[in-house]
């Protein structure tokens, strides 16, 4: 699988609608009337489709993933040590299927470098401290 998310895209569309307000989330965010169950795979889109089917009746969009979430995981995982003393956090976008990557700097060779080895996006890099120019 590459990934499950709902969207509640819909609350943005709603005036005045206040997120941190547990009254409001309530009235408009649990409705399962609009919300959009999304669900990423890899392989076969429309077996899987069938089979979600026989659980949920509600809007529905199956996409193809390039890769699973399990994959985004384990390289989430080797960042660590591959990365060193630059390496301050990672974790796993689902929806644009990559790993971001905290580093102290985040530089075009490290870029490019992670790039060759994952394949090109796979792991964004996102530096705390930014290049001087």
């Amino acid at each position: 699988m590459g990934g499950v998310w709902l969207d509640q895209s819909y609350l943005d569309a709603i005036p005045g609608y206040d997120e941190s307000d547990p009254d409001m989330a309530q009235k408009y965010a649990n409705d399962p009337t609009k919300l959009v169950l999304n669900v990423k795979f890899t392989g076969d889109l429309a077996g899987r489709e069938a089979w979600i089917r026989q659980t949920w009746g509600g809007a529905l969009c199956v996409s193809q993933a390039r890769r699973s979430e399990a994959e985004l995981r384990e390289i989430q995982d080797s960042l660590s040590g591959e990365l060193g003393s630059d390496f301050v956090s990672a974790s796993v976008d689902i929806v644009k299927e990559q790993v971001v990557a905290g580093v102290l700097v985040a530089d075009e060779e490290l870029q490019r470098r992670l790039d060759d080895k994952y394949g090109e996006g796979v792991v964004r890099l996102d530096g705390v401290l930014k290049p001087v120019r």
